[in-house]
């Protein structure tokens, strides 16, 4: 026998004395038999938890209408659609238990495996689609019903759009505000975001949403201080100047916009020392919020300048640049090299954002805009163009150099032309060629404009082509 100082003594084979291997063999029987009871009492939890649900919502005699109808909610055919809606609406709180068990209904290892056995065949059902449709007709049904309201917010899990949409339908409630202490982070960031979305409606929730400005969750903290901001509350001012020295920057960001939005005249000098800040966001939200409380450009223009640099921050500087409009004017000589970099997919639909700058900003752009309708490249002409358009009646010095553009080789840049000329002079029959063949174009949202902008300035002309 050879001595272990753990096991005492194995044997020459050096396996364990006899009493040990029996001593294993129960523990090993004493696990299977713990696996075994956590397996009733999950069987039993589930099932309890669907006798409980069936209890507080009794089956309907019209329930295979009311499945049929959840399910012909996710239809292609918009008058099954409107039919099942009208059904669900007309069986009324009947139809609330089945709604909300679809609510709650996800895709689980049968749905996503058991189409793959042999025999076994599940219908296909867009679960997803279900859940949207099934939130938006418990707002309309049922917009009192408490149960309702719960089930929805225990499905801002999902983060599920619709659930958000049909709580701002129902309004502030206790049950929203309760949610704010929920255990799961997802719910209390959904309720919050919910009450932002509400305004000053929400007032009563104030306290528990400065309370959430402290929890563990960063994404928590950061919907709090945008809903603080949304509701407007100047009891929240305070809070909200501390948190901006949370560690994290989408914290400190989103309280220096929320003191913005509030107009704290308190918080100025906290907003200046973050105008220091490491993080561009947070400087570019700290420029935003002085602006909006005392209108002083010249302490917010040159830091936005600054970010416009940054690839996370700079698109929120121009919209901020934008938003000072003609005093920003010192930015124009930076916002037009952006314009010269800025690249977008389809402009005439999503104008850079250098663009919309430079339009709010006005007249002091278009000298210096007006040379880059020279460049070489057609994307950039296209934006210089679109920007002067923004600008609108303010930019007709620009006129004689945009009229040759009406025959550049770029049929974007002619497209824009013809769209930004209508815009900064509405009475030049000038445009009438070019905007009788825009408006004959494929793409409906610029045939759309040039038709408007015809039926303006040449009512015969748009009569030709039908478009009285």
């Amino acid at each position: 026998m050879v001595a272990h100082p753990e096991y005492g003594h194995l044997n020459p084979n050096g396996c364990l004395p006899m009493q040990l291997t029996v001593c294993c063999a129960s523990a090993g029987e004493h696990a299977d038999m713990n696996k075994f009871l956590l397996c009733l009492i999950g069987v039993g939890v589930v099932t309890g938890s669907a006798a409980f649900v069936r209890w507080q919502y009794p089956d309907s005699p019209h329930a295979a209408v009311i499945t049929s109808a959840i399910d012909d909610l996710t239809s292609c055919d918009y008058e099954m659609r409107d039919q099942a809606a009208d059904t669900l609406k007309y069986l009324g709180p009947e139809s609330v238990p089945y709604l909300v068990r679809a609510l709650g209904q996800h895709e689980n290892l049968w749905t996503r495996y058991g189409n793959k056995l042999p025999l076994i065949h599940f219908p296909h059902r867009n679960l997803d689609a279900i859940r949207e449709r099934a939130a938006e007709q418990l707002a309309i049904i049922s917009p009192q019903d408490e149960r309702a309201f719960n089930a929805l917010v225990l499905a801002l899990r999902d983060d599920n759009p619709e659930v958000q949409r049909a709580l701002r339908k129902m309004g502030p409630s206790d049950q929203l505000t309760a949610a704010l202490r929920y255990r799961d982070p997802r719910i209390r960031a959904g309720a919050a975001e919910v009450l932002g979305d509400l305004g000053p409606r929400a007032n009563r929730s104030v306290p528990a949403l400065v309370h959430l400005l402290q929890d563990r969750d960063k994404a928590v903290r950061v919907r709090a201080a945008r809903a603080l901001g949304a509701v407007g509350a100047p009891s929240a001012v305070p809070p909200l100047i501390a948190a901006l020295n949370d560690f994290l920057p989408a914290v400190r960001a989103a309280s220096a916009e929320s003191l913005g939005r509030i107009r704290a005249a308190e918080g100025i000098a906290a907003l200046t020392q973050e105008l220091a800040d490491p993080e561009a966001e947070v400087r570019v939200k700290a420029a935003q919020a002085l602006w909006r409380i005392n209108a002083d450009a010249n302490l917010a223009v040159p830091v936005l300048i600054r970010a416009l640099r940054d690839r996370h921050a700079g698109s929120d500087a121009k919209f901020v640049l934008g938003e000072i409009g003609p005093a920003a004017k010192d930015a124009v000589g930076a916002l037009v090299q952006s314009l010269r970099e800025e690249r977008v997919g389809r402009p005439l639909r999503t104008p850079p954002s250098s663009a919309l700058a430079l339009g709010r900003v006005g007249a002091a752009a278009v000298p210096e805009l007006i040379p880059v309708l020279k460049s070489d490249y057609p994307e950039v002409r296209t934006s210089a163009v679109i920007a002067l358009g923004f600008v609108g009646k303010s930019a007709h010095d620009a006129v004689p150099y945009l009229m040759p553009l009406l025959k550049d080789k770029s049929l974007e840049v002619r497209q824009a032309t013809a769209l930004a000329l209508g815009c900064i002079e509405p009475d030049n029959r000038d445009l009438v060629p070019a905007l009788k063949q825009l408006a004959r174009d494929d793409d409906i949202f610029l045939a759309g404009a040039a038709s408007a902008m015809l039926r303006h300035l040449d009512p015969t002309a748009a009569a030709e082509l039908g478009l009285e």
